[in-house]
């Protein structure tokens, strides 16, 4: 990670404690907000999005760019970033990217044009938002400028870096703006309407990404250039389970900005969202908003929510090696015991937060997979929790079992990125590029290891099928079941197959002694049959009898087939296996999914440590500089699965205790520390050449520092 210096944008970035509080409807009073400052200042919070705009995005202040409404007030913000400043706050102007109802009245001809507008049912949000190809994406950049310069705040935060309004639904804008750049720039004219099934219509979408990303990376950079200790934010980030609709790619692209996203009543899945940020653009450390809420209710409306729900998303957020924000709506005072509680966690822990994680596993995140790989027969539009529900619950496996792991993108199958990496996993990953495909090739000819589950690489990066899958022949697939079943597994005593190389018992390879020779891993698959490949363990099931039939289902054919198989090849291996496991183990967590997973990784995958804490207990390790960091995470067993409702609201406020757990690292730790107040002991590893470190007890999470 690039460590930039501290007080950019009043060292926000490095700040513990973040608090959005902002007008509403009028700006405040001096009073008001000297009232604020005292508080956030007591409690130690040293960063506060405020923002110069009214709700809506109504500029309170006299800008020479935007219009703005008649009570604006410079000095106001002028006196503002003086006084927070003074006491150690860094101010931010909360702000809304892509709406600007004073601009749109005065240009309608500038705002979002939607696909299918003609059809009717626009709200009063709808046509507030506004094209950044219009000049309005010129005018932004200025008024930026001066909220940052003349006014001295220290950085924007833009909420609402999509392209679609939230009442409609609507995705993107062809607005005559995008029609003629797009024109421009690919020689096409820009569809009429939204069809997936139209080759031309998901170039646009490529182009849509292509395009709000250089406006981004051109923003944060105008603003940079010219005031270099500022920061620009964008959030809303491809929050987990969001759709094509939002705009926001899926794919490395650095920039001077930051770019932030929401945990929003999930804050398990928090742990993967930072991880994905981090891949995006880890320039900075990264940042997971929520608002203030307990567990009792799904609503920012709750006068004083008990503390719990939010330290534990402060805490999964430093687990992940970032940090938790946090909105409300009334005024800071009547949350000040839960300010107290949350600066009196977090402000101790503040330094001991993020650094170099070892590489350990890669984990594919495939934003064309989310896209184009499973199209809904009702509306023709993509399933994207599909792949959400496969990534994530794939993580939550490697989180149970230790094995730290970092997110690839689709532009991340490179040896660049994935030669830092022991394994490479790709959860039911259908979309491959030719370019991706040899990429993972060579990194396995070079002596890495894939774990290959579900149905990969059947499409291309565009979504389109492909005669045989990517890495069937590489692999040596030569025939794949039609049928989606969840197949019963026998392992293999002596492992099948012709390739030469010794044969030991595929117990060693796949299943641990615990379990029993025949079982059901998590998801579902499509069988196989390979050649050249070791096969680990075979699958079958009965075809299900036709519906309404009298026979008994014992009568239907048995189709058998591959489940497991591995090939080794050049100084690497794969090992393919034919369940989607991910989305299995997300729905069902299994202990014997994840001893299956356990061994077939274990002659690849060496963790920086062990540990003997249970499933249940996120554990990361940091690197900062000589000292290394543990974080441990004591995640209620509620959480695990993924809940039916994507919406469900899962903040936790019971846990329960666990310990003594017992770490192990190598190298000679003689100066051991818990921050945050835990009972830890040290002493000599059995080979002299390591240190085992015993947390006495974990309530909800603790950090152990080592110096040697």
């Amino acid at each position: 990670m690039r460590q930039h210096g501290r007080q950019e944008g009043g060292g926000y970035a490095y700040t513990p404690f973040r608090l959005e509080f902002r007008p509403k409807n009028k700006k405040h009073t001096r009073e008001e907000l000297t009232a604020v400052l005292d508080l956030l200042e007591a409690k130690g919070v040293k960063a506060w999005w405020y923002s110069v705009s009214a709700r809506s995005s109504l500029p309170l202040f006299r800008s020479r760019v935007l219009p703005f409404l008649e009570e604006a007030d410079t000095e106001l913000y002028r006196w503002l970033t003086a006084e927070a400043h003074a006491r150690g706050i860094a101010l931010f102007s909360w702000e809304y990217l892509n709406t600007a109802p004073l601009l749109t009245q005065m240009h309608p001809e500038w705002r979002y044009e939607y696909f299918g507008e003609a059809e009717g049912g626009n709200t009063p949000r709808d046509d507030h938002f506004i094209c950044h190809n219009s000049p309005y994406g010129e005018l932004l950049k200025e008024y930026c400028l001066e909220v940052v310069g003349e006014l001295g705040f220290d950085g924007i935060w833009f909420d609402g870096s999509y392209l679609n309004s939230d009442s409609s639904g609507r995705m993107a804008c062809r607005c005559m703006y995008c029609r003629e750049r797009y024109l421009r720039e690919t020689g096409r004219e820009l569809p009429a309407a939204v069809d997936f099934g139209d080759m031309n219509f998901r170039r646009f979408m490529e182009w849509r990404y292509e395009n709000f990303t250089e406006y981004w990376r051109s923003l944060s950079q105008y603003v940079r250039e010219r005031k270099p200790e500022a920061i620009v934010v964008f959030n809303y980030f491809n929050r987990i389970g969001h759709d094509e609709r939002s705009g926001s790619p899926l794919r490395r692209m650095p920039m001077e900005g930051m770019i932030a996203s929401e945990s929003c009543s999930r804050p398990w899945q928090a742990l993967l969202q930072h991880k994905i940020l981090r891949a995006l653009n880890d320039n900075y450390p990264t940042e997971v908003w929520d608002y203030f809420r307990d567990a009792a209710q799904n609503s920012a409306a709750v006068p004083k929510p008990e503390p719990a729900s939010m330290l534990f998303h402060a805490c999964c957020a430093a687990t992940a090696g970032g940090f938790a924000s946090f909105g409300f709506e009334a005024f800071p005072a009547e949350y000040e015991a839960l300010i107290s509680t949350l600066a009196d966690t977090l402000n101790p822990i503040a330094d001991y937060v993020g650094g170099e994680q070892p590489g350990c596993i890669g984990l594919v995140l495939s934003g064309a997979t989310k896209d184009y790989a499973f199209i809904r027969e009702s509306d023709g539009r993509p399933d994207a929790w599909q792949t959400w529900k496969a990534v994530h619950g794939m993580h939550n496996l490697l989180q149970a079992l230790h094995l730290p792991s970092e997110i690839l993108l689709d532009d991340m199958l490179t040896q660049e990125h994935l030669g830092r990496y022991q394994a490479v996993v790709l959860p039911d990953v259908r979309c491959l590029s030719d370019a991706a495909a040899a990429g993972l090739k060579a990194y396995a000819e070079a002596g890495g290891m894939l774990l290959i589950t579900g149905t990969c690489g059947l499409l291309d990066e565009w979504g389109r099928q492909r005669g045989r899958g990517a890495l069937d022949d590489w692999f040596g697939i030569v025939w794949r079941d039609h049928v989606l079943s969840r197949p019963l597994l026998e392992q293999c005593e002596t492992p099948r197959g012709d390739s030469p190389e010794p044969q030991q018992p595929a117990s060693a390879l796949l299943l641990s002694d615990a379990l029993p020779r025949q079982v059901m891993l998590s998801g579902e698959g499509h069988l196989f049959r390979t050649q050249g490949c070791r096969v680990l363990a075979h699958g079958r099931y009965r075809l299900p009898p036709p519906r309404h039939s009298q026979l008994p289902a014992d009568t239907n054919p048995l189709v058998e087939g591959e489940a497991v198989a591995l090939r080794r090849t050049g100084k690497g291996s794969a090992v393919w296996v034919a369940s989607n496991l991910g989305a299995g183990y997300g729905e069902q967590p299994s202990r014997r999914t994840r001893e299956a997973v356990r061994a077939l990784l274990s002659g690849q995958a060496t963790p920086p440590f062990v540990t003997d804490a249970p499933a249940n207990v996120a554990v990361t390790l940091w690197r900062q500089g000589q000292r290394q960091v543990f974080h441990l995470l004591n995640v209620p067993h509620s959480l695990l699965p993924l809940p039916a409702d994507e919406e469900a609201l899962q903040y936790p406020e019971d846990f329960t205790p666990t310990g003594p757990i017992m770490l192990e690292l190598p190298g000679i730790w003689n100066q051991v520390s818990s921050p945050s107040g835990g009972v830890v002991e040290a002493s000599p590893g059995e080979d002299g050449r390591s240190t085992r470190i015993r947390l006495e007890r974990l309530e909800r999470h603790a950090v152990i520092a080592l110096l040697p």
